[in-house]
């Protein structure tokens, strides 16, 4: 059996995780080693009396197959929308914008754009998919780049 001691584990800033991120407490997991849930509860604080986390008993959960993993690799993530529009012609612009809040709806849209939430590796690919459709050839700009986790 390997020991707790052997077992290398990513060091994660838990204070950016969302409040009621679900943990994992299955070490037995072939995939805990690099999943965020499980290095998440590792490190949450002893004096917290009830944490949620994940069913144990869920059919993929300690498997290859987990729907619930999260890598804990950081990944390269877009922050704001505020200056994104800036050269693109009104016509363009006012298409793009359309679509994206009826895609992402106005609330997440508009926390897009202020910069609130992190526009994640998955967004900005659909971001640049309704933008070319729409005929923008140009440079994405965003208003920041960041790495982050994925949580």
């Amino acid at each position: 059996m390997e020991q707790e001691s052997t077992r290398h584990f990513t060091e994660i800033d838990i204070t950016t995780k969302p409040a009621d991120y679900l943990k994992c407490i299955l070490k037995e997991c072939p995939l805990c080693d690099h999943c965020l849930r499980y290095l998440a509860g590792l490190q949450q604080s002893s004096e917290i009396a009830y944490i949620g986390v994940l069913n144990p008993n869920y059919p993929d959960a300690a498997t290859e197959r987990c729907q619930m993993f999260r890598d804990s690799q950081k990944v390269i993530m877009k922050r704001g929308l505020k200056g994104f529009y800036h050269d693109m012609p009104r016509y363009i612009e006012v298409d793009i914008r359309n679509e994206l809040i009826d895609l992402f709806g106005r609330y997440h849209y508009f926390s897009l754009r202020r910069g609130d939430a992190l526009i994640t590796p998955a967004e900005q690919q659909t971001i640049a998919k309704i933008c070319r459709k729409h005929g923008w050839e140009g440079e994405l700009k965003y208003d920041a780049t960041v790495e982050s986790w994925l949580w």
